[in-house]
């Protein structure tokens, strides 16, 4: 059957949320959620609509692309194809067309994330163009060391996301994207300031609260201040965990600090795009 190509401005949250869980059926990480969260989650990584696509089969969805673009950078959000459809090469058209889009438009890199033991999606990011960039690994505090009273409340200060400490250029573009205080900000959730010197992003998208990003200033950095930030909100918020976009470099602060890694992992890949020549 010959797949009709749609914008996803064709369709309502509520029928994209849909699609999404009807393409994800059968994948080893499902992602299935309310429109509410499907908004709140994806608006916040500036999900672009006239960006993402859905190919259907006839009335039926066949595959999904969500991309998500900030000034002259695009990242895949989501994609998908439906059970029904895998192992046809659609997965390399589909996104073949995103990509090439996208360069049509400008574009200077894209960015997007895989998990680990999913040696077909790699392949098919690295036939594109596609290199891995760095693991990324989640955690979860579950063994936090004694280490005396952290959890005093007049530490703590929440305020505005707006007033998080301005990144350096080339720290900011190493954040993977659902780490970038843009993404923060789109959050449901509060930014806390520990001991006036480091600040942690709190979001409560989930059920229960979830850290988005530990920050400490550079010039107090190698000093304890994130390891002693970790343990605290271990014991403030029992059982807090990451998501799975903490680069694997920071592997050792977090297991000192009490936090074991989580089963799960995935690659970070990105695709620069050839600079597009100038017109006369």
């Amino acid at each position: 059957m010959v797949l009709s190509t749609r914008p996803a401005t064709d369709f309502s949250i509520v029928q994209l949320a849909d699609i999404l869980a009807f393409c994800f059926r059968g994948y080893p990480v499902a992602l299935s959620m309310t429109p509410e969260r499907f908004a709140r989650r994806f608006m916040a990584e500036d999900l672009s609509l006239p960006d993402s696509v859905v190919w259907m089969a006839g009335e039926q969805p066949a595959a999904i692309a969500l991309v998500a673009r900030r000034d002259w950078s695009a990242r895949l959000a989501a994609f998908a194809v439906s059970d029904t459809r895998r192992g046809q090469g659609l997965g390399k058209r589909c996104m073949a067309q995103v990509v090439a889009q996208l360069a049509r438009d400008g574009v200077r890199d894209m960015r997007l994330e895989v998990l680990a033991d999913n040696v077909s999606g790699m392949a098919l990011y690295q036939s594109l163009g596609f290199e891995i960039q760095q693991r990324l690994l989640g955690f979860s505090a579950t063994d936090l060391p004694d280490v005396g009273d952290l959890s005093a409340e007049e530490r703590w200060q929440a305020f505005d996301p707006a007033a998080f400490p301005p990144l350096a250029p080339g720290e900011a573009q190493a954040l993977p994207w659902q780490m970038a205080p843009a993404t923060l900000n789109g959050l449901p959730g509060a930014l806390w300031r520990y001991q006036n010197n480091a600040w942690a992003a709190i979001s409560r998208l989930t059920a229960t609260p979830q850290l988005r990003l530990l920050y400490v200033a550079p010039e107090l950095r190698r000093q304890g201040k994130a390891l002693a930030l970790l343990q605290a909100l271990g014991r403030r918020w029992p059982g807090i965990s990451t998501s799975v976009c903490v680069p694997e470099r920071f592997t050792p602060l977090f297991t000192a600090a009490g936090y074991a890694p989580m089963a799960l992992s995935q690659y970070e890949m990105r695709l620069s795009f050839p600079p597009v020549p100038d017109v006369e």
